[in-house]
């Protein structure tokens, strides 16, 4: 499970990849620790999925790419050209 300095290291990462708004955290479910991912809007409604991809080091590159997958998604569901509208 990611934490401490790389849990750190990798939510800036992350934000530096797809911006503000996200946050991503390991929840347990079965003896396994998936990846929790959520999305709040300006508004201050959040959107929240839980992926099937392990919240550890390993997977860090199939996190941001999911949530990069799902940054799109959200921009192109509320036909929003300027995503800078969306995020904070």
């Amino acid at each position: 499970m990611l934490s401490g300095t790389v849990l750190k290291q990798f939510r800036t990462y992350l934000k530096s990849q797809v911006g503000h708004g996200w946050s991503v955290e390991g929840r347990k479910s079965k003896r396994r620790y998936l990846t929790r991912v959520s999305f709040r809007y300006i508004s201050g409604e959040r959107s929240v999925v839980l992926l099937d991809i392990d919240f550890d080091a390993d997977n860090q590159d199939e996190i941001v790419r999911t949530v990069k997958r799902l940054s799109e998604l959200i921009i192109r569901r509320n036909n929003i050209e300027d995503k800078a509208f969306i995020f904070y």
